[in-house]
């Protein structure tokens, strides 16, 4: 089965101070579908495709270029008086009655505005949500919405380096986050953040964060007969007290003597240093 197009009825042709224009919303009430619009001095092409009823009475007008200026696309958005915005406010019209459950997006001042619409056809704005430029802040890699003041409280406000995605965990560090996580393999890198128990009877491989905010806290207790190792990479380490530490960098590690050994660790120099607070057994240090 085929489209059923609109089919031209009247061609009617515009020139002049009056009537020399592209068609409005308004040019609805005298016009049948399928109506043809002819501006002569813009060299513009309408069709009427659509009448929208409006709340209250009447209707508003849909004219499609065909061609002349503006056909090969859109290349401005229009407001609903038919010219280019400026501070005009943006409709975008869905298949409903009349803005039917559709989004109303308004410009102003450098202000972006979204006014959502329910389902129930009377045009009545429901719900608005606007923010200006001066809301949106981006400074040393964190993201921010600020109050309505301008202030930087923020509605929400996030560093990247708080943010860690490993296999399996996502953890939000600095954040007074934390959760404990069984491993069931035998290597796990260690998100911040987080507490880790081995479940496996071979020894489970961690390696240390290689991001880690200053404050952050790991934890891992062996539950399992396997014991673990803890490895560091260049440029880190394990300090335990003032005379045990690991070796500072890569190959350094700290491993249980036994299955059910314990260890917390405080990171104080943000991505390279780590405090041991709470030490469970006998781990050995190398």
């Amino acid at each position: 089965m085929g489209v059923l197009a609109v089919q031209p009825r009247n061609v009617y042709i515009r020139s002049g101070l009056v009537w020399g224009r592209a068609p409005l919303p308004s040019d609805c009430r005298n016009y049948t579908l399928g109506d043809t619009w002819l501006w002569v001095e813009g060299a513009g092409i309408w069709q009427l495709t659509r009448k929208t009823n409006v709340p209250g009475g009447g209707q508003l007008a849909t004219w499609t270029t065909t061609s002349g200026a503006g056909a090969a696309g859109i290349q401005t958005i229009t407001g609903n008086v038919g010219v280019a915005i400026g501070g005009a406010a943006v409709n975008i019209v869905g298949d409903g009655a009349f803005l039917s459950g559709v989004t109303t997006n308004f410009i102003a001042a450098n202000t972006l505005g979204i006014s959502v619409q329910d389902a129930v056809a009377d045009g009545a704005t429901k719900g608005v949500s606007t923010y200006s430029a001066a809301q949106f802040t981006t400074a040393a890699g964190v993201v921010s919405i600020n109050d309505a003041t301008v202030a930087v409280k923020g509605i929400a406000s996030f560093n990247p380096l708080n943010f860690t995605v490993l296999a399996g965990a996502v953890s939000l560090t600095g954040l007074s986050s934390f959760s404990w996580l069984p491993v069931v393999g035998v290597v796990q890198l260690i998100a911040p953040n987080a507490g880790y128990y081995t479940t496996n009877a071979a020894p489970t491989a961690f390696t240390l964060p290689a991001i880690a905010a200053a404050g952050s806290i790991i934890k891992i207790q062996g539950a399992s007969g396997g014991g673990w190792t803890i490895s560091q990479a260049l440029g880190q380490q394990v300090i335990f007290t003032s005379t045990v530490a690991t070796s500072a960098g890569a190959g350094a590690r700290v491993a249980s003597s036994s299955g059910r050994d314990g260890l917390e660790l405080l990171c104080i120099t943000a991505n390279a240093t780590w405090q041991a607070l709470n030490i469970k057994g006998n781990p050995l240090v190398t």
